[in-house]
């Protein structure tokens, strides 16, 4: 018996890629082994199992299993995600510094407003 486990490679790395023969003559052992990584969170990562059974006389029986489960976001992928976006995050804090400059700006234009009032009042 031969099975493979394919995913969207744009979601998932599988290791491994190949099929895997876990059948030894008339011994059929069920039991495989896959890593599957996920490479961003989701709520369905899609995964197809495709195994298929030699028969003595040549022929091949094939059945595909699809199946799906969640993938949840990590303090890691968000890490990464954050560090690897710097342009985002300098545009932000760029965005940040200019507001803050013009807050600081206004006050000081008000102060200096409010002080020539008070010059001229007094006169």
């Amino acid at each position: 018996m031969r099975a493979t486990l394919r995913a969207n490679p744009a979601d998932a790395e599988i290791t491994p890629s190949d099929a895997v023969n876990a059948s030894t003559g008339t011994d059929i052992q069920m039991l495989w082994t896959w890593l599957v990584p996920p490479k961003r969170p989701t709520k369905t990562l899609q995964l197809t199992a495709f195994l298929e059974v030699p028969l003595d006389n040549g022929h091949t029986i094939s059945n595909e299993i699809a199946f799906t489960i969640p993938v949840k976001r990590t303090f890691v992928y968000t890490a990464e995600e954050v560090a690897t976006h710097w342009a985002t995050w300098s545009a932000v804090a760029a965005t940040l510094v200019s507001v803050t400059g013009w807050i600081i700006r206004r006050r000081r234009r008000r102060r200096r407003a409010a002080a020539v009032v008070e010059t001229v009042a007094k006169t």
